[in-house]
């Protein structure tokens, strides 16, 4: 079970830290605010690329140099 994910400098999500529970976890926000990038991280986690099929460095925050999920 993945506990907690952080982001710093992944699609449009500066820097953001989730923490999920083993019971019902809720992500909600307006359109474009980035929930499906939470997704896509963690499916970048489990199998090393994006769901989406584009380059890893294509997920990089536009103007940054790295991005990083843990």
């Amino acid at each position: 079970m993945i506990e907690a994910l952080s982001l710093n400098n992944f699609r449009n999500i500066e820097r953001a830290r989730f923490h999920f529970t083993e019971h019902f976890n809720v992500i909600y926000g307006a359109n474009g605010s980035g929930k499906t990038n939470i997704f896509e991280a963690l499916y970048f986690v489990g199998f090393g690329s994006s769901p989406f099929g584009t380059s890893a460095g294509d997920v990089i925050m536009n103007g940054r140099e790295s991005a990083s999920i843990h």
